[in-house]
């Protein structure tokens, strides 16, 4: 029978052996890698420029002129979400700020106005599936195939180009890695999108992308954007975004006619803290992660112990070594004093 000790060893072995081995086996069961941060309902971006270009839709007479502007991207979480995927509805307006006039047609100093629905992959952070976007109230919703991303990262995002969403083009348009940096006391990493002007007509069709020039030619709406992003490399969380359009009525050849909307704008300090505080507390190691890596450090501390205690020479090799050794000073005082040795 083995010893006391023997068995304790072979039990905790066996105990360290068996929690390493369901660390491992755990990710095929439950969620461990890192997911897009959805737990806030609502997110919104404000860029404002203060110094922007606007033609007014309501009176395009008077063509375009300068203001201050706000765009922002409100994001909203929607059912049915969960660990794997996640719908979201993303109200995208640019704003006249400052005085407004009495003319109903002014709405507030609303500019333009849609409404994006798709769902999102939150192991990624891509878009899944179509998207669909409604213009303006009892308009019809139009669908268009999802191939990128749209402001959603995963953690510890890579050092590659993703395809970003642009809202005037809906088309996705590589965002390229530029650096890593820090904002705010946070790893972040650089991206840059840039898209060189494109005639929007041919993209989709739609009411403001053709007009007729005071020379009496048609006249095509032009976009062009550039934007910069920073995005914290634990949480995946957006914390800065710029964004620089320019978009122009021109004629078919491409050469610029009338300005329509010039912008270039910037989050707020204060914003940009707000994301920072955000990032801070969806960063970090997930309960799950801490819950594994604590049974992997366990079960190989039971494991050496284990070993340890089952490759130490035990307390039975010893009392034999006693019995030896006791017996053989038994015989050699039986032989000096003339008794008989067995």
């Amino acid at each position: 029978m083995l010893p006391r000790s023997r068995i304790i060893s072979v039990v905790l072995i066996g105990l360290g052996a068996a929690l390493i081995a369901a660390s491992a086996l755990a990710p095929l069961f439950m969620h461990t890698d890192g997911r897009v941060a959805v737990d806030g309902e609502e997110t919104t971006l404000s860029l404002r420029d203060p110094h922007a270009t606007l033609r007014s839709i309501a009176h395009p007479e008077e063509g375009a002129t300068k203001t201050r502007v706000l765009r922002q991207l409100h994001t909203t979480v929607e059912e049915p979400s969960d660990a794997d995927g996640a719908q979201l509805r993303v109200g995208v307006s640019v704003t006249r700020e400052g005085e407004h006039s009495e003319d109903p047609q002014d709405l507030g100093g609303l500019h333009t106005a849609q409404v994006w629905s798709f769902g999102i992959d939150r192991r990624d952070g891509r878009v899944a599936g179509d998207m669909r976007v409604i213009e303006q109230i009892a308009s019809p919703t139009r669908t268009i195939p999802g191939e990128g991303w749209w402001f959603a990262f995963p953690p510890n995002p890579e050092e590659r180009t993703y395809d970003l969403f642009d809202d005037t083009l809906r088309g996705f348009y590589p965002a390229d890695f530029v650096e890593n940096t820090t904002l705010e006391g946070r790893d972040v990493k650089h991206y840059r999108q840039h898209i060189e002007p494109q005639n929007v007509a041919r993209h989709y069709a739609g009411p403001l992308n053709t007009t007729r020039l005071p020379d009496g030619s048609e006249g095509y709406l032009y976009h062009s954007a550039r934007r910069d992003l920073w995005v914290d490399e634990d949480s995946g969380v957006l914390l800065r975004l710029s964004e620089g359009i320019d978009d122009y009525y021109g004629r078919a050849d491409g050469s610029r006619a009338e300005d329509v909307f010039t912008f270039q704008g910037e989050m707020s300090e204060g914003d940009i803290q707000a994301r920072v505080d955000e990032a801070t507390r969806l960063g970090g190691r997930s309960v799950a992660d801490i819950i594994l890596l604590v049974c992997v450090i366990l079960g190989a501390i039971l494991l050496l112990a284990g070993m340890v205690g089952a490759l130490w020479p035990g307390r039975g090799p010893r009392r034999r070594r006693r019995a030896e050794d006791a017996g053989s000073e038994d015989g050699h005082a039986a032989a000096a004093d003339g008794t008989p040795v067995a």
